[in-house]
């Protein structure tokens, strides 16, 4: 029932709303914002990575159509980018510019706080689940706010032009809406009500305040202990009984098309009624005339139809002058030219009156639409904030189910700077810790994946050998994807506790970047990805994390390998976390050098290999 004005406005509205043509971190930009976000050392990670590919496979977990083609049309603009197009060459289509104007809805976050701000936010639909789970095992009210957001349709170019008014399925589209964010506010009190603890509670403060502010950094305050900080949470998304209400009594859902219902006012009931009672006078008149042996001989069969809205009657050619001569009205004829449709003129009067009838029907039906037009004008800043709210449940909900499908584990974002415990004692183990981390997207595939246990230091190197085929790059992908979903506020595909810091950077160089276009030999492009990890970490070390797959290869081994040694020490020396493949021996004895020498302590040794047939 969707209903489309005008095309693409709606893409390019979301990307004013959400502060197009600013980065993330709120500093201005001369480019759009998804290019100026993949300028921040990003865009060859999420390439290398196939980050739109794993971002493809979540939009299948989405409900709304308003947040699939939302993501679609950033996931055709990031591919875009990601290829090298040109920002300008994208505009001229209006859904890629809406794209380009604002930040993605999928995004892996680069502030700890507003990391963490979204893992929280699975815990707090998880809860909002789990309940209606409870209820529904109890035979008690479900609320089922998962059906009433599959309900809704995008609104935004309806809302705009509402004061010229609006369809009928329009309206049902806002009824919808109200429904789901009457749902909504419900099922939060409901969650308030059973008094939710730890986890839960957190998650559940968390969630409220995405639903207020879809596009704000997140909450980083802790969740209110007393009743009157809830009370304002659980209001995140207005709702509006009364519209709602209203909405509903106006408009007749009951047939195969909505229509709008006789009791919406007393002049279309009024209208209605002579409807019917002009239509029963003209099918009495209509079955006389059949009754009539004179007529009805000169029928071609004994029935009526409609033409133009007006009742006739099939009249056989041979017949027609007949039934002319009393006056009757020609409204066409058969493709044979053997029947004629004829109104007689004993049905003129009586079609004349249905038709008068039918057109106050029509005049009173767009009064009606014309008010409810109007009332959906006075709300319409709460109806928009009604459907950025339930998108953001969408989005929220559909990264919880994007982690189901492959058991994942919500992992801790650690930060090197804080202790473990309120006691202040340090944290053991680890910055980064994945028990079994296995691929993502091989997963969502089918495939039969190796486990890797991938322990490592902040500010440390870790170095992979192996025979070919042996899993290396597997592994580095893995540990790139983990950083990124963790990042975006997704499950971990892990067992066990999983746990990671942030990195505001990931350098990637995985995979055969020669251009020809751009005079870049597979070397050249090589060497361009490690200048960048070691300008990036001379800046921020500790924030950032390097993966190289074949770290200085494609050149004279001996060389090769001097020059992997010199970056890998450089690196670790910033405080950047490393990690690389490598055949070259030299890179392998970093591990046993003692201290003082470059990166002693801070390279660690790993092997993958093959099974033996």
């Amino acid at each position: 029932m969707a209903v489309q004005r005008s095309g693409q406005r709606s893409g390019q509205r979301s990307g004013q709303r959400s502060g197009q043509r600013r980065t993330e971190d709120g500093t201005a930009d001369n480019q759009p914002a998804l290019a100026a976000w993949l300028a921040k050392a990003r865009g060859h990670a999420l390439r290398h990575l196939g980050w739109v590919e794993l971002a493809r496979r979540y939009a299948g977990g989405l409900h709304t159509s308003i947040a699939r083609a939302r993501l679609d049309s950033e996931l055709t603009a990031l591919e875009a980018l990601l290829a090298g197009q040109p920002p300008q060459e994208l505009a001229g289509d209006r859904q890629l510019a809406g794209a380009l104007e604002r930040l993605p809805l999928l995004r892996p976050e680069w502030q700890l706080a507003q990391a963490r701000a979204r893992l929280d936010e699975l815990a707090g639909v998880a809860a909002l689940w789990r309940l209606e789970d409870d209820a529904r095992s109890r035979g008690e009210d479900p609320l089922d706010l998962r059906a009433s957001l599959r309900e809704l349709e995008d609104l935004d170019d309806s809302l705009e032009v509402a004061g010229e008014g609006l369809s009928v399925v329009e309206l049902v589209g806002v009824i919808e809406l109200c429904r789901a964010a009457a749902t909504l506010g419900a099922a939060l009190r409901r969650a308030v009500e059973h008094g939710l603890e730890g986890e839960a509670s957190r998650g559940l403060w968390a969630l409220c305040g995405r639903l207020r502010d879809p596009e704000g950094p997140g909450v980083t305050a802790p969740a209110p202990a007393d009743e009157a900080g809830w009370a304002e949470a659980v209001e995140a998304v207005p709702e509006r009984p009364q519209l709602l209400a209203e909405l509903s009594r106006a408009i007749d859902r009951s047939g195969d098309e909505p229509r709008i219902d006789a009791r919406a006012s007393p002049a279309l009931a009024d209208a209605r009624a002579r409807v019917r009672a002009s239509r029963q006078a003209l099918l009495s008149r209509a079955d006389r005339l059949l009754r009539r042996s004179s007529f009805a001989e000169a029928l071609r069969d004994r029935y009526w139809t409609e033409r133009d809205g007006r009742l006739v009657f099939p009249v056989r050619n041979e017949a027609l002058g007949q039934v002319r001569r009393g006056g009757a009205i020609i409204h066409g004829s058969s493709a044979s030219g053997q029947t004629f449709f004829v109104e007689p003129a004993e049905l003129v009067e009586a079609n004349n009156a249905l038709r008068e009838a039918e057109l106050d029907e029509r005049e009173e039906e767009r009064k009606v639409l014309r008010r409810l037009s109007a009332r959906v004008v006075g709300e319409r800043e709460a109806i928009a904030a009604m459907q950025r709210g339930c998108v953001a449940l969408d989005v929220v909900a559909a990264r919880l189910r994007f982690g189901e499908r492959f058991d994942g584990v919500v992992p801790e974002l650690v930060d090197r700077a804080e202790p473990a415990e309120p006691g202040g004692q340090p944290r053991m183990g680890p910055a980064i810790d994945l028990r079994a981390a296995r691929h993502p997207r091989m997963l969502l595939d089918g495939v039969e994946v190796v486990p890797n246990d991938i322990r490592l230091e902040h500010g440390h190197a870790l170095v992979v050998s192996g025979p070919n085929a042996g899993g290396k790059t597997v592994a580095l992908k893995t540990l790139g994807l983990c950083a990124l979903m963790a990042a975006a506020g997704l499950a971990l595909p892990c067992r066990g506790p999983a746990r990671l810091p942030l990195f505001r950077h990931l350098i990637t160089d995985v995979g055969d970047d020669q251009s020809i276009a751009a005079n870049l030999s597979t070397f050249s492009a090589h060497i361009g990805h490690v200048r960048e990890a070691l300008e990036l970490a001379a800046v921020d070390g500790p924030g950032t994390l390097v993966l190289l797959d074949e770290v200085a290869a494609g050149t004279d081994p001996e060389q090769g390998a001097a020059l992997a040694e010199a970056v890998l020490c450089t690196l670790v020396e910033a405080g950047a976390t490393v990690m690389v493949t490598t055949h070259y021996d030299r890179l392998k004895l970093l591990a046993t050098r003692p201290v003082p020498a470059p990166g002693a302590g801070r390279v660690h040794n790993a092997a993958g290999g093959v099974d033996s047939p």
